[in-house]
């Protein structure tokens, strides 16, 4: 996702509807699968990638429901002036293709304090160029590193020589090359399930 505007964008939440191969919308599991992208300066671009729990007992016998499209919308925004919210840059050294084994970290913040970590989007794709793929990681590595990714949210310059990225599930075959985001959130939030609205990060 780009912000083509001359403002900032704050909170951002994207929702994600996934298809089948006939155009059918593949039936997933809860609430409206959603992301929420904290902060999104003019000009920034940034890889967007989500998990998508399929309800499988709502899946009719012999039909298939492998995922062929996504479609994504911005459903919800709040646009601040240029400059009074700043992102938190980031750069993973060396970057696996296939996103496995530890990797370094580093990150820049601008801020005097810790913000609030939001999680790592993920985006794959093929030697084309093509998408073929993505992912979210919130709890990073199912919470065996969270204080690391966390401590990439922290003021100043910090680098994390282990940290580790987990895509979740299995991810498609043919990757060439994988591409991160780091999300980081200058203020706490708090959503509830319930919310119309719900992001899964």
């Amino acid at each position: 996702m780009r912000n083509s505007s001359t403002q900032t964008a704050y909170r951002t939440k994207v929702s994600f509807t996934p298809y089948a191969k006939d155009g059918a919308a593949v039936p997933y599991a809860g609430n409206q699968p959603m992301l929420e992208i904290p902060v999104l300066v003019p000009g920034e671009r940034v890889p967007l990638g989500m998990i998508l729990q399929i309800a499988e007992s709502n899946l009719p016998d012999g039909k298939d429901y492998t995922t062929a499209r996504v479609d994504i919308k911005v459903v919800q925004t709040t646009w601040t002036t240029a400059g009074e919210i700043l992102p938190v840059t980031f750069s993973l050294d060396p970057v696996d293709p296939n996103g496995v084994g530890p990797m370094k970290a580093t990150a820049v913040s601008p801020y005097c304090d810790r913000l609030y970590f939001r999680g790592i989007t993920m985006v794959y794709r093929d030697r084309a160029g093509a998408i073929v793929g993505g992912s979210l990681d919130v709890s990073n590595y199912l919470s065996r590193n969270r204080d690391n990714a966390e401590k990439l949210c922290a003021p100043g310059t910090n680098t994390v020589d282990n940290l580790r990225v987990d895509p979740q599930f299995a991810k498609p075959k043919g990757i060439a090359a994988t591409e991160y985001a780091l999300h980081c959130d200058p203020a706490k939030y708090d959503y509830k399930v319930s919310d119309t609205y719900f992001p899964l990060n």
